[in-house]
């Protein structure tokens, strides 16, 4: 549709041309979603790295765990293929969830080993203790946050429901990767350690910064309350919008158009569709229709229709028995041969003058014995069959 108003438009400069409607619309939503997750899964994925990099002071764990990471989310395509087998509009922004939780056992099982690595006589055994430590809470926190999102799938809503299964599956196996894959990559890079000289950087000191308000737990606890109540004040204001098209990037020209015609007519391109056996059950399906609030109107094809006339019944009677002994494709008309063209030409070829001179406004000249001449050079250069196969369609039409 867009190449063909592309194409009018240069016909018709001064008239703007556009496309819009319900499968316009979900197009460009999908295609705008596809684009925007895919620039939003590379600026947090290099965000949450460089924030990384920068709480802990150093970059090879940073790194490591940004690349178990990774192999957790190709774990996760192949889980989406095997249990759903498709992205909708809501779950295709499921990367950027696991970008933004995954890392989070990646970070607990780095600090804790950093802590026990400057204790710890060798990297082998510090991983022990770190998984023994903090392995447990990693599996704990994981299994409630990919429970709660695999509560999804109770709802009615497909799109929700998909998003709560894939999300929770590659949440577990963010888990496995944490737990498998970034002891194994720690092992491989700091393992000749021995002596212990591993990048032990200090992190944030976060501790340090927190003591002012460790040391006054009242009033931290105060200004916790106070700015509590505060941000739930505007919670009487919270409302629902329902209009999906708010959802839709502003930039869109299917989106403009639709809010065009929306503010300059009563028309919308939201509709549904309804099918029904009889008028009756029709015209009782159109009354219920009309009592809900969220339908605007509705249209159906019996008021296209002529009302009921006996005098045109019974000439739509006449005209069908006299159309019943018609066949369902139209006999074949046998096509003349080259031979049998040529020499009726040449038979009228001398009968048909040439076209005079117009002689003034409106008048018509007939083809001539100049345009014959042309015919008979253009059929003496077909092949035989490609004209026959001309002159049996154009005998036919």
């Amino acid at each position: 549709l867009r190449r063909v108003v592309r194409e009018l438009a240069r016909h018709e400069p001064d008239v703007r041309l556009g496309v819009t409607g319900l499968p316009v619309l979900e197009h460009d939503e999908m295609q705008a979603s596809q684009d925007d997750m895919l620039r939003t899964g590379l600026v947090s994925l290099v965000g949450v790295a460089v924030l990384f990099i920068t709480g802990f002071g150093g970059v090879r764990l940073p790194l490591m765990t940004v690349l178990a990471l990774l192999l957790a989310m190709a774990w996760s395509f192949g889980f989406v293929t095997l249990a759903v087998g498709h992205l909708n509009i809501l779950s295709i922004s499921f990367g950027v969830i696991l970008i933004g939780l995954g890392i989070d056992f990646g970070i607990h099982f780095v600090t804790r080993y950093q802590q026990v690595r400057l204790e710890a006589e060798d990297v082998a055994g510090a991983l022990r203790e770190t998984a023994s430590s903090v392995g447990p809470g990693i599996v704990t926190g994981g299994l409630t946050t990919a429970l709660a999102f695999c509560s999804a799938w109770l709802t009615d809503f497909t799109g929700v429901a998909e998003l709560g299964v894939i999300a929770g599956g590659g949440i577990l196996l963010c888990i496995a990767a944490a737990l498998l894959v970034l002891p194994a990559l720690i092992l491989t890079v700091d393992g000749n350690d021995i002596d212990g000289a591993a990048e032990r950087s200090s992190a944030l000191p976060v501790g340090r910064m927190c003591w002012p308000l460790v040391g006054r737990p009242k009033w931290a606890l105060g200004v916790a309350v106070l700015v509590t109540l505060g941000l739930a004040a505007g919670l009487p204001r919270l409302r629902y919008d329902h209009n999906l098209l708010n959802l839709q990037p502003r930039n869109l020209e299917s989106v403009e158009l639709e809010r065009r015609l929306l503010e300059r007519s009563d028309r919308s391109v939201w509709f549904a569709l309804s099918v029904c056996d009889s008028p009756a059950e029709l015209l009782a399906r159109k009354a219920r229709f009309e009592r809900l609030p969220s339908v605007q109107r509705t249209e159906q094809i019996a008021d296209l229709l002529p009302a009921h006339d006996p005098r045109r019944a019974v000439w739509i009677q006449q005209i069908r028995r006299r159309l019943s002994g018609l066949p369902d494709r139209a006999p074949l008309v046998r096509a003349a041969s080259r031979s049998e063209l040529r020499s009726e030409l040449e038979r009228i070829g001398p009968l048909v003058e040439d076209p005079a001179p117009a002689t003034g406004p409106g008048s018509v000249a007939g083809p001539g014995r100049a345009a014959v001449e042309r015919l008979l050079v253009r059929l003496d250069a077909l092949a035989e069959n490609e004209c026959l196969a001309r002159l049996g369609r154009f005998q036919q039409r």
